[in-house]
């Protein structure tokens, strides 16, 4: 120290243990209370509240309701965007703009809607909406009652919030022992969100840390502790799809004329014949070159039982029309007509499946088209797509072909 100079120095007392402890508790009180406040927010206000498969999807446009009726005030039709339905269901879904038209497809169906028409055409049939498609503000609205029928939707709705559920996923509900809080988050500091009684049916999500995550009949998502459950029922199982079988097509006996002699039949595989009985002419007429009460094709049909040989109708455009032909498919109405054709023949003459076989083929975007709503009507009635590898003309019709010679 200087002479003639005073210091003073106040030393820092270090905190005591106890008051370091008060901090981190008061540290960590205040994030519960964040975390507790934060899951007790309201954020479902608005009308985009959409659920599919009991996962929330955000939705580019808002849902609209209508009344079904003046009787019934209380009942509602949901729509929901073209746009929306192309994201979530359908990335090949078409508008035909001039003619109002909305055509999409599923593993087993067609829908063809058309804006201010109640009447769907779904599988060549006819079926009567509650409410129209309509436009609005440049944007197509089309009524969820459409949408359930095409993809093979459960659907719920309460207020402002629809739920969907595919009928080919597993669908599980369960009942709780007695009345519980429905958690925010899989956590027992979770926000509460509603109360659920011992009575109502829950649809189960998924499980998350010891917590099921559940659906309320109200449409409210949340968690409840998995040891609070007192039943669970499955109403239906996961759609299993059909696995290929290995085959052999059999090219050279596919009519009367040709001697069964030469056909090598493999006894490890299923066994197909073409049999090439079907000529597709113009506007979706199908010429049938041997009738099925002709003797000698009777007997040629008859060999095919005997030998436990699956018959597939072997088509073919009629030679110098294909691309009058093909060139016909580009409106909904003649794609339509020729695959219901198509359909009945395969289904009078006991067909099992379906050869396609195309040459010439100009106008490509037509013809990929056509196969995309041939496909789901094959795959309804149970029967199978089969085309020559020289005609596969997209990586699109190959996912949709089953087998190829």
């Amino acid at each position: 120290m200087e002479y003639g100079r005073v210091y003073s120095e106040k030393k820092k007392m270090p905190k005591k243990p106890m008051e370091r402890i008060y901090v981190m508790l008061f540290f960590v009180c205040m994030v519960l209370f964040v975390i507790i406040i934060s899951n007790n927010m309201q954020t479902e206000k608005h009308k985009n509240i959409f659920y599919y498969n009991g996962e929330k999807v955000k939705l580019t446009n808002e849902i609209e309701r209508e009344k079904k009726n003046e009787t019934q005030k209380d009942e509602y039709v949901y729509f929901i965007t073209m746009a929306d339905i192309k994201n979530i269901f359908d990335n090949n879904l078409i508008y035909e703009e001039t003619k109002g038209q909305i055509i999409t497809t599923n593993d087993t169906h067609v829908g063809m809607l058309t804006i201010d028409n109640n009447i769907m055409n779904l599988n060549g049939s006819e079926v009567t909406l509650p409410k129209a498609p309509y436009k609005k503000q440049g944007k197509v609205f089309i009524p969820i009652d459409a949408i359930k029928d095409i993809y093979e939707l459960d659907v719920k709705t309460y207020e402002n919030k629809v739920a969907v559920f595919s009928k080919s996923k597993r669908y599980e509900i369960f009942k709780l022992k007695s009345e519980e809080k429905l958690k925010s988050i899989p956590s027992l500091i979770g926000g509460d969100i509603t109360n659920v009684s011992n009575t109502e049916n829950l649809i189960y999500i998924g499980k998350q840390l010891g917590f099921i995550k559940g659906m309320t009949e109200k449409i409210e998502v949340g968690y409840i502790q998995e040891n609070k459950i007192e039943t669970k029922t499955v109403i239906r199982e996961d759609y299993k799809e059909e696995e290929k079988k290995n085959v052999n097509i059999i090219t050279n006996y596919n009519d009367y004329k040709m001697n069964f002699e030469n056909v090598k039949k493999d006894n490890n595989k299923q066994n197909i014949a073409l049999v090439s009985n079907f000529i597709i002419k113009e506007n979706g007429n199908i010429q049938i070159k041997y009738d099925k009460n002709n003797k000698s094709y009777s007997t040629y049909f008859s060999k095919l039982v005997e030998e436990n040989i699956i018959p597939y109708g072997h088509f073919v455009l009629e030679e110098n029309k294909e691309s009058e032909i093909i060139g016909d498919l580009v409106t909904f109405e003649k794609r339509n007509t020729l695959i219901t054709n198509i359909l009945k023949t395969l289904s009078e003459y006991n067909m099992k499946g379906l050869v396609l076989e195309v040459k010439n083929v100009q106008d490509t975007r037509a013809f990929i088209r056509f196969v995309t709503e041939l496909k789901p009507r094959l795959k309804e009635t149970g029967k199978k797509l089969v085309m020559p590898n020289d005609n596969i003309l997209s990586d699109t019709i190959r996912k949709m072909v089953d087998y190829t010679y």
